[in-house]
């Protein structure tokens, strides 16, 4: 569930709509790893990696599913 995974990685809906209006369609993928190395650089690789995945999908307009 996206919700869950958002709140267990401690992503707030704001930073996600913050990250939205910063997306650019094309470069997605690169630009989210920036931000999730940046806002969270403890945690573990995988779960940036889940991270990074979920906030690609939300900002390519997956969000709403």
């Amino acid at each position: 569930n996206l919700e869950k995974i958002i709140k267990t990685l401690g992503v707030s809906r704001g930073q996600i709509v913050e990250i939205m209006e910063d997306a650019e369609p094309g470069n997605m993928y690169n630009l989210e790893k920036e931000k999730v190395e940046k806002y969270h650089p403890k945690q573990e690789e995988e779960e940036k990696e889940q991270l990074v995945r979920i906030m690609t999908s939300v900002t390519n307009g997956e969000w709403s599913k």
